[in-house]
């Protein structure tokens, strides 16, 4: 699952980046495999994405969210 299929409330933690550049500047930011995400709104064009991240708000834009590979569930 990615970051982008999320809706507004849901919950789930990292487990992957595909974009391995993207993901080094994500991780000096926080959002480390093993963070919970939570999506807290999406722009009226759903182009950026705000979240969570282990409590810390962060604003993305669509295409980097699709690039963030999420577990299914979090157990």
């Amino acid at each position: 699952m990615r970051l982008s299929e999320l809706k507004i409330g849901q919950k789930r933690v990292v487990e992957s980046f595909e974009d391995s550049q993207m993901g080094g500047k994500l991780m000096t930011m926080g959002m480390i495999p093993g963070s919970l995400i939570e999506v807290v709104r999406k722009a009226s064009a759903g182009k950026t994405f705000y979240i969570k991240v282990n409590g810390y708000g962060m604003a993305l834009r669509a295409n980097e969210a699709s690039k963030i590979l999420l577990k299914a569930a979090i157990s």
